[in-house]
């Protein structure tokens, strides 16, 4: 059993994350399910390629619907051009079965999850 003193101490300090915060966990699971698909599809494993770019598209909707283009507007912005740059450039690696595809996305992603790093670091307001 719980302690009571303890489940009092934790509800007395739990706070809900922060927006900023949020986005950057969302699009670290993108980075790193791109990642992954980097390195199943050179090692030649389709499926796995497959499941781990629907899972960065995933976590790209996410960000986008976690984000309001009225207050977030540039931020907004970048991630929905880095979702289409990532569907333009992901049809692309999968016809052709290049890696050169995947490390431009992946290139893409440092910048945005960069500047969320800063946002998530942001005192709370």
């Amino acid at each position: 059993m719980i302690p009571p003193a303890y489940v009092r101490r934790a509800d007395e300090t739990a706070a809900l994350p922060r927006r900023g915060r949020v986005l950057l966990v969302i699009l670290d699971g993108g980075q790193a399910c791109l990642v992954r698909a980097r390195a199943a599809l050179a090692a030649g494993d389709f499926a796995a390629f497959a499941a781990d770019v629907c899972r960065t598209q995933a976590a790209l909707f996410e960000a986008a619907s976690a984000v309001d283009p009225t207050t977030d507007g540039p931020l907004a912005a970048r991630i929905d051009e880095l979702h289409d740059a990532m569907v333009g450039n992901l049809a692309l690696a999968n016809r052709e079965r290049t890696l050169e595809r995947l490390d431009e996305v992946l290139a893409a992603f440092a910048p945005l999850l960069h500047d969320c790093r800063a946002v998530s670091a942001d005192p709370p307001a």
